[in-house]
């Protein structure tokens, strides 16, 4: 069973999973990938995400670096997330 998750995304972003902060455990862009993927409550491909947060790098690059973030967000709390070789979404 998953601990409770708790983004608070209106001011200052806090991220909290069973009561205990995220935030200073992971990457700004990490946490706004998990932002994202919460808000929007959708799939989206792997190569939306890279373009979104990594853009102005590589695809192979962006790609590399969305793959680390997903692998830190799966660590932290993979409960909450549907990783595919194509697709992301929160649940």
């Amino acid at each position: 069973m998953s601990k409770r998750l708790e983004l608070q995304l209106l001011g200052r972003l806090e991220i909290q999973q069973g009561g205990m902060p995220l935030n200073t455990m992971q990457a700004d862009k990490t946490m706004a990938l998990l932002s994202y993927l919460a808000v929007t409550g959708r799939s989206h491909t792997r190569s939306a995400l890279a373009g979104l947060l990594w853009g102005g790098l590589p695809e192979a690059r962006a790609r590399g670096n969305l793959s680390k973030a997903l692998s830190t967000l799966r660590q932290v709390d993979g409960d909450h997330l549907t990783i595919t070789r194509q697709s992301v979404r929160f649940n």
